[in-house]
């Protein structure tokens, strides 16, 4: 990155350049919608707030009743509050209790990306996801007919009527005939043994 003498940025951002300022918010959706094709995504959350904290993803705040005045946001800002997106749009608070300042009129702000880091933004989002795919992602076992909640339900049963519990295989059994489906009986210990201790 090429820096001038007095540490800017040599691409330093225009504050009146309109074109290139896309709201938080927006950007929030469309990073949703290309890593799981929905807004509202955690992992869009994740990035965006490590791009803002981390100055990749330049900012500024645009004050509401007076739209002329606007200023730069800095990653020390971002690193001191809790960002989080809650209702299609951006919300943070400081991260530590600051003393309360001397009351003056509070100024609304809303607040602005830069476009082009974004889209750079956007772009590693999408190889990341493409090697991703590529590399298949590992899943766990497909879960069959929730019999985990059965097994545990009938364990419960037993323990209210104090009775011995059951051994794994006849807990199989009572799931093979109470939701079609027997899992492993060492699934079914290890089952017991997280329940029970």
């Amino acid at each position: 990155m090429a820096r001038k003498r007095n540490g800017k940025r040599a691409d330093e951002p225009r504050l009146d350049d309109d074109s290139n300022w896309v709201t938080l918010t927006m950007m929030h959706q469309a990073l949703s919608e290309q890593l799981i094709g929905a807004r509202g995504s955690v992992l869009a959350t994740m990035k965006l707030i490590e791009g803002l904290q981390s100055d990749e993803l330049r900012s500024m705040r645009k004050s509401i009743t007076d739209p002329k005045r606007r200023q730069l946001v800095r990653a020390a800002f971002w690193r001191g509050h809790e960002i989080y997106f809650e209702d299609g749009s951006v919300k943070f608070h400081p991260r530590y209790k600051r003393r309360p300042r001397p009351h003056k009129t509070r100024v609304l702000w809303r607040y602005f990306g830069w476009k082009p880091d974004f889209e750079k933004l956007l772009a590693a989002a999408k190889t990341e996801e493409e090697s991703q795919r590529q590399m298949g992602r590992k899943r766990g076992r497909k879960v069959i007919k929730n019999w985990r909640v059965h097994c545990a339900a009938e364990l419960a049963r037993y323990v209210d009527a104090g009775k011995q519990l059951p051994s794994a295989a006849e807990l199989a059994e009572y799931l093979g005939n109470e939701i079609g489906y027997q899992p492993e009986e060492s699934e079914i210990n290890d089952l017991i043994r997280y329940l029970i201790g």
